[in-house]
């Protein structure tokens, strides 16, 4: 605390040592022990790791005594320090200076005690981050005496916290810019979530508060097809302390379905128990939708929808083996669309492939619901009419082949009205074969080469 030049302290308002016994104090107390106790406070003064100082309440003299530790605060003896007094202000960072006065000059107005940070000017010329304190000390009477004060250098404390803030915006902004929902749970049987960020808004149609406000919302949200095993998983995770990684569903409020990959971490407390979860939760949710394209066209026509050869295939092979074990009848038809190249050739492929899925859509109409159509590729399609019963009916047609030719005719009846294409109106006719078993052949291969030879 220092004071402009009307407002120099009074050298006699306290006596000529720094904290050692005034003159006037009882000889019994002032003598060996009393020099003894002085010099021990002195010396603890003089190791504090800040600088004290006393500065005087009136005018016409300097400030009366300062700790050596100025010199390590700010490269000036102790001397100097009070024999050039009248310059603080050229010490203080041009950018704070004027802040630092008009809290000086307030202080001394009013007697308030004086606290300020600032940055000084050591004499090396580095800048050094200082929290300077002072009270004023009054008499019984209470009349003021002088000021107390310390500066303390707080230039580490202030590099960590800009540090420290620097560290949280940068990685603040990483966590909140990423595709994913970051959270942090306690590890306790509450489920409750400490953070959340806000990416879960724009992801799920969650607010971070409403989340946070309810521990339940997460195992609530979750799909019913996935929510024990998920569940399972993070007390699993939770009670053994080990990292784990699921993939679930989550309902948002609007409806949308979310898949997430949540993977977490399980940090534990100094005695080894689990303490914290940190967990990520990734939207996969294009990518499951992405596999799930691909296992659909894994076994379906692209252009259709409809079942493709593979899968024709493997349910043509269980629909063999239940009727060997039930004496049943399956039936094999393959359709070839009549002179499906003129189409492409007068009306272009695009028109060609409407006619293809809209035959697609005649075919469904044929047949029963527990019978398979099948696009084999090009303008070939496949029926599979499975779980027969063979019985003839009162003519003595087996009642296999009845139910194929049955098929067959509904097949053409749907063909009699034509196909419109851009403003055209096309007829459309197929050639159908037949293979029954067990009448025809008794394996699959056998059925499909005689379905496409008849």
């Amino acid at each position: 605390m220092t004071h402009p030049d009307d407002a120099r302290p009074d050298a006699h308002a306290i006596g000529p040592g720094f904290l050692t016994p005034a003159a006037g104090d009882d000889p019994s107390t002032a003598g060996a022990a009393g020099s003894d106790l002085g010099s021990r406070y002195r010396a603890v003064i003089d190791h504090l790791p800040a600088v004290l100082y006393i500065d005087g309440v009136a005018a016409g003299m300097t400030v009366l005594d300062v700790s050596p530790r100025i010199h390590d605060l700010l490269g000036i003896e102790p001397a100097e320090w009070v024999d050039t007094y009248d310059r603080w202000q050229e010490r203080v960072h041009p950018d704070d200076r004027g802040r630092v006065v008009a809290a000086c000059e307030r202080s001394i107005a009013t007697g308030e005690p004086f606290r300020v940070q600032y940055r000084g000017l050591h004499r090396s010329g580095a800048v050094v981050w200082i929290r300077e304190e002072a009270v004023l000390i009054r008499d019984a009477s209470g009349v003021p005496q002088y000021w107390l004060g310390i500066m303390m250098d707080q230039s580490e404390l202030i590099e960590a916290q800009v540090g420290l803030r620097d560290a949280r915006s940068k990685y603040g902004a990483l966590v909140e810019q990423i595709p994913a929902i970051v959270y942090i749970d306690i590890a306790d049987e509450s489920m409750t979530s400490t953070y959340v960020s806000p990416q879960i808004e724009d992801i799920l149609g969650v607010t971070a508060q409403a989340y946070l406000d309810d521990p339940d919302l997460w195992s609530s949200m979750l799909h019913p097809e996935d929510r024990a095993r998920a569940i399972e998983t993070y007390t699993r995770g939770r009670e053994t302390g080990e990292p784990f990684t699921m993939e679930y569903r989550l309902l948002g409020p609007d409806g949308r379905v979310v898949w997430f990959q949540d993977s977490a971490l399980v940090l534990k407390d100094a005695d080894g128990r689990p303490s914290v979860i940190h967990g990520v939760m990734l939207d996969i949710t294009e990518r499951k939708q992405a596999e799930e394209r691909l296992a659909f066209l894994a076994y379906h026509d692209n252009l259709t929808s409809l079942p493709n050869k593979a899968m024709f295939d493997e349910l043509l092979e269980l629909a063999l083996a239940r009727a060997n074990r039930h004496d049943r009848g399956v039936a094999v038809l393959t359709l070839d669309v009549d002179n499906f190249k003129l189409v492409n050739d007068s009306l272009g492929h695009e028109a060609g492939d409407r006619l293809i899925a809209a035959l697609a859509e005649r075919l469904r109409g044929a047949t029963r619901e527990t019978d398979l159509i099948a696009r084999q590729g090009g303008d070939e399609f496949m029926l599979l009419l499975a779980d027969i019963e063979p019985t003839p009916d009162p003519a003595g047609t087996d009642g296999v082949a009845l139910a194929a030719i049955q098929v067959a005719d509904r097949v053409q009846q749907l063909l009699e009205s034509p196909f419109e294409l851009d403003g055209t109106e096309l007829y459309a006719s197929v050639s159908i074969g037949i293979s029954l078993y067990p009448a025809d052949a008794a394996d699959a291969g056998g059925l499909l080469r005689n379905a496409d030879a008849a």
